[in-house]
């Protein structure tokens, strides 16, 4: 799941917003050779990611992120940024 998370993040490089909040463009084969994982896997993620909400999945094989999932994934990469500080820090720490 966060791997497609990432992906999706990926695909949203080019809007002015991040993640972005307009259709975003998915195919099912090529996510799931990128991942090496199952076409039925992918679209049981994004089928309970539109359950619970977090998406939307259009029929022109876009979907739409809602705000709710464009605000966690805001804070997941905030997350990981901060991780990767404390990590340089240390290390910078241990190596003076």
């Amino acid at each position: 799941g966060v791997q497609l998370v990432d992906l999706i993040a990926t695909l949203t490089a080019d809007d002015d917003a991040f993640p972005a909040s307009r259709p975003i463009p998915i195919s099912i084969n090529a996510t799931a050779q990128r991942l090496c994982v199952s076409r039925a896997h992918i679209r049981r993620l994004l089928d309970r990611g539109q359950d619970e909400g977090l998406l939307t999945r259009k029929r022109e094989g876009t979907i739409v992120l809602s705000e709710t999932m464009r605000s966690t994934i805001r804070y997941l990469q905030a997350l990981r940024l901060y991780g990767f500080l404390v990590c340089a820090a240390r290390t910078h720490a241990a190596i003076q």
